[in-house]
């Protein structure tokens, strides 16, 4: 029997896949900090490496060549991946991205067992980034999740996808530090390795993809057809600049992958520094968040949704502007307390106000994809993710080069440059993202006339 296509496979896929993902990359931050603490010094002991700020500097500096060997080549996936998301199918970009994800805990393994280097590390790196990594599955299952909604439904798996990355996040990276602490760090790349046997099997198996873009122009040679990829993204990227609303949510959006590039420094180095945490601290803190977000996503978001939707508000969308605006000012007030903190539980405690961003970014994405209709939703997030894909590989040599240069005298200052970075994402809101601009938005992309990109005027969320 031939399973129809529904949102809730493109949610499984990329469960499947931040799961295993997440379950292996705190696991294997600690074995790269071993590597390169045997390169300094092969008598430290792990805690005594972790706080040496000469550690620090180079763990820094490989995490950005890491970084970067992935996100540079994945800059250039995206230029094509909307296009092909669209054309040849989101099955198939997921394919490629849990192939991916399959290369990377071979690797893995092989660091652990010391039978890879950092530079070997590095070649496996940009491979992945060019096969799209888990950028290319964000976008195709983005686009999935669209193209298999109506307007009125696509908030809720928006925030159902949210809520999935929320349970990830509550249990791989606790379950990884566990496993191992207990058995071994081999063990953890293993375990990614299998769930990305899972998730190809059941890509190739289970997973309905939805109709592709019906084209009547012949067959094309591969420079027209790359040719095409590079016009149609770069014709939604000037569609996103056009209006106030698209250029507000795209801003918003950018702002929150920028400061995941800092939470490697945040959360993990930062940590291990003041406090002396290995990476079963770091999974128990992120699943604490986890928990909270999880709360925030099943108990308050229906009263919230509930309210916006009964008459109280006279513009629902205004309405989810708030909501949106409120989780950018709190993420402000969490930072300047994790900045503040001097104790590992304050470090905690200040971690709550934190959590109400994850309203944020599944709202700001079900705003800005009504701008074009199903059929296109891969260009439009591959084209979102490629301008975050830039300012992201700018913001990990700006992040990390702050920590560098801070780590001596005041290592906390990464914590108030993104408390700055939410700020400026809240003016931004106040400023562009309002419901006139955005109504505004769906109405003008109604009379847009183009071949490639033919926008939709569709009903504003929680309509």
């Amino acid at each position: 029997m031939t399973l129809a296509p529904h949102p809730i496979h493109g949610i499984v896929t990329y469960f499947l896949c931040v799961f295993g993902t997440i379950l292996a990359a705190l696991p294997f931050q600690q074995v790269l900090l071993t590597i390169v603490c045997a390169r300094i010094d092969p008598a430290l002991d792990y805690e005594t490496c972790a706080k040496s700020s000469q550690v620090q500097r180079n763990m820094a500096s490989w995490s950005l060549w890491f970084a970067n060997g992935t996100d540079i080549p994945a800059l250039f996936a995206m230029i094509l991946a909307g296009y092909f998301v669209d054309r040849i199918g989101r099955k198939a970009a997921l394919l490629v991205s849990a192939t991916a994800m399959t290369l990377k805990a071979i690797a893995y393994i092989l660091a652990a067992s010391g039978a890879a280097s950092l530079e070997v590390l590095f070649f496996v790196s940009v491979v992945t980034g060019v096969m799209g990594g888990t950028s290319l599955m964000d976008v195709a299952c983005s686009g999935y999740i669209s193209a298999t909604t109506d307007s009125d439904n696509r908030t809720k798996y928006f925030m159902l996808q949210s809520f999935s990355i929320q349970v990830v996040m509550m249990s791989a990276p606790l379950l990884g530090g566990i496993i191992g602490e207990k058995i071994g760090f081999i063990s953890v790349f293993a375990s990614m390795l299998i769930m990305s046997v899972i998730l190809l099997g059941y890509l190739f198996f289970v997973f309905p993809d939805v109709a592709l873009v019906e084209s009547d122009s012949a067959p094309k040679s591969i420079r027209s057809v790359f040719s095409d990829s590079v016009t149609s993204t770069f014709n939604t990227i000037h569609l996103l600049f056009s209006y106030k609303a698209s250029f507000g949510l795209l801003a918003l959006m950018t702002l929150f992958a920028i400061s995941a590039s800092g939470s490697e420094a945040m959360f993990l180095l930062y940590p291990a520094l003041k406090f002396g945490w290995q990476s079963i601290d770091v999974g128990a803190f992120a699943s604490f968040i986890s928990v909270i977000r999880i709360g925030l996503l099943t108990l308050a978001l229906p009263v919230i949704q509930t309210f916006l939707s009964s008459g109280h508000t006279k513009n629902k969308t205004k309405g989810e502007i708030i909501l949106m605006q409120s989780s950018l000012l709190m993420a402000v007030t969490g930072e300047i307390c994790l900045g503040l903190s001097e104790t590992a539980t304050q470090f905690w405690m200040a971690s709550v106000p934190v959590s109400f961003s994850v309203f944020a970014v599944p709202s700001a994405k079900a705003l800005v994809s009504t701008l074009l209709p199903a059929n296109y939703q891969g260009r439009l997030f591959s084209s979102i993710s490629l301008f975050q894909t830039v300012t992201g590989i700018v913001s990990i040599v700006v992040i990390n080069g702050i920590y560098r240069a801070t780590v001596e005298k005041a290592p906390n200052t990464v914590f108030f440059v993104m408390a700055g970075l939410y700020f400026t994402g809240f003016l931004i809101s106040l400023i562009f993202v309002r419901s006139r601009t955005v109504d505004a938005m769906r109405v003008a992309c109604g009379s847009v006339d183009s071949e490639e990109v033919q926008p939709t005027e569709e009903t504003p969320l929680l309509a």
